[in-house]
């Protein structure tokens, strides 16, 4: 086959139509391109599991796993993709995960976080209260 006939990148790949397919094949399989600009998987079968393939695709510019297994610990994981520009997650109870917020902001500081279609924006005065109140309580100062 000649190397001019061969998909090397792709601008968007919407995994969105093929939520009854294991999208995890389709994750490990864009790793073999040079070049994938947007994921799409909304609501399909992706999890944590596929973090280490989505590392793979340092190209990525936006990732959009809302309604999928993927959650703020595996988001935590994305420590290749320094192109990434917005990513559309889901979570339960977005104050239980304020911390790991933080944390990805501080990996990911040009990255835009969108939580269940809600652009998420960071409190800088309260980060830093809660910041200085938990080390004053492992420090033992009150």
């Amino acid at each position: 086959m000649n190397s001019k006939n061969v998909l090397k990148a792709l601008a968007v790949k919407d995994l969105e139509a093929a939520v009854d397919f294991n999208c995890k094949i389709w994750v490990k399989l864009l790793t073999r391109l040079e070049y994938v600009k947007e994921l799409r998987a909304k609501g399909c079968r992706i999890d944590d599991g596929c973090i280490e393939d989505l590392n793979k695709i340092a190209t990525l510019e936006l990732l959009h796993v809302k309604n999928t297994g993927v959650t703020i610990d595996g988001l935590l994981q994305l420590n290749g993709l320094v192109n990434l520009k917005k990513i559309f997650f889901s979570a339960d109870d977005v104050e239980s995960i304020t911390e790991k917020l933080l944390q990805l902001k501080i990996m990911l500081p040009h990255c835009d976080l969108v939580i269940d279609s809600i652009p998420y924006y960071f409190n800088a005065i309260g980060l830093f209260l809660s910041a200085v109140k938990k080390k004053a309580a492992r420090t033992g100062l009150k």
